[in-house]
């Protein structure tokens, strides 16, 4: 396995320092210590977390972009978070005895259990308004299982502690997505299917950061970076999602894209007091205000909006994507193929 490994490795910052290297600039870096001394972080290994947690209610399904490559389909969100209870112990027991099941604990609302066994950092305190609080998330996983290549449309930080087992992760910035021909806030390149020298390839291509994440370590993910994580063990981690910004709250009614991805990034980094931030906002919100006869129609008029700040704004602004869904081309080119006489 040929890892990039250049991603930042430091012990647990102060806030400010950590506001200053890091959140301000959205740079990736990973913490050591940041949990030292606490119960969850003498979980290092799966039999003290099983101690603990044997219990534990956990929800099973399979991996969202999984279940979009079988079907075709996208499930709402309600569907793809259709979990099949069980326990942490019984899953453990499963992948025991089915080291290479699919099924996975994934995004599960951070039970309460945790509350005992950790403190909210300082760090994740940075930028809270209690109107948009914050959201934590279990993980839990076998070896081969994967998180697919995505960005979050929330528009948070993110700390994602790994408690036991390893991770590896792989993180881009938003201003490579035409580079990953992004289909909404997914990618469609496949990186869990090339093999060590192609996968090596393409993130230089990318410009990617990449990392293994060992137990008792934090790594900081910066808002709407794309990112993939493969499962090397059997693992559990945690996140914490953090830090939105009020005023920008809005973009959670806009379908996330690559242009939404790119313009709010941009938006995030300008600062508070940037002046041309509320021309963005206001650019944004009147398009979203303005009738139309339904909301495809709607989805449009914000869609040629932000095509066009993304142009104005981003330094790399798109002239055409590298890359185009072929099937879709030929669907919509069939009656051509067909008309040709040579087929079926």
């Amino acid at each position: 396995m040929l890892v990039l490994e250049n991603i930042e490795r430091v012990p647990a910052p102060t806030r400010a320092e950590f506001e200053q290297r890091w959140v301000k600039e959205h740079v990736p870096v990973i913490f050591t210590g940041l949990f030292a001394g606490q119960p969850i972080d003498a979980m290092r290994t799966e039999a003290a977390f099983r101690e603990r947690f044997e219990s534990l209610r956990v929800g099973l399904t399979t991996e969202y972009f999984s279940q979009f490559l079988a079907t075709g389909m996208m499930k709402p969100p309600v569907e793809q978070r259709a979990y099949e209870w069980s326990t942490a112990g019984a899953y453990l027991d499963e992948i025991a005895r089915d080291p290479t099941t699919r099924r996975m604990c994934t995004e599960q609302e951070l039970p309460p259990a945790f509350d005992d066994v950790f403190d909210v950092p300082e760090l994740a305190a940075l930028g809270y308004d209690e109107s948009e609080g914050m959201a934590s998330f279990l993980f839990l996983g076998n070896e081969s299982n994967v998180a697919h290549l995505h960005f979050d449309g929330d528009q948070r930080h993110v700390l994602l502690h790994q408690v036991f087992g390893r991770k590896r992760v792989t993180l881009m910035e938003p201003r490579v997505s035409k580079r990953l021909q992004p289909m909404l806030h997914w990618s469609l390149v496949c990186l869990e299917t090339m093999s060590d020298a192609e996968r090596l390839q393409f993130m230089r291509f990318a410009e990617a950061r990449d990392a293994i994440l060992h137990p008792g370590e934090t790594i900081y993910i910066p808002p709407l970076y794309w990112h993939h994580l493969d499962y090397l063990d059997t693992a559990a981690s945690f996140n914490l999602r953090f830090g939105r910004d009020p005023e920008l709250a809005f973009a959670r009614q806009i379908v996330p894209d690559m242009f939404l991805q790119n313009v709010m990034s941009t938006v995030m980094r300008w600062g508070s007091t940037d002046p041309r931030r509320a021309t963005v906002v206001g650019r944004l919100k009147a398009a979203l205000a303005e009738e139309t006869p339904a909301r495809r129609e709607k989805y449009q008029r914000v869609r040629a909006e932000l095509e066009a700040l993304y142009a104005e704004l981003c330094e790399d602004s798109i002239a055409g994507l590298y890359a185009v869904g072929a099937d879709d081309l030929v669907h919509r080119n069939l009656d051509q193929i067909f008309g040709e006489g040579a087929y079926y």
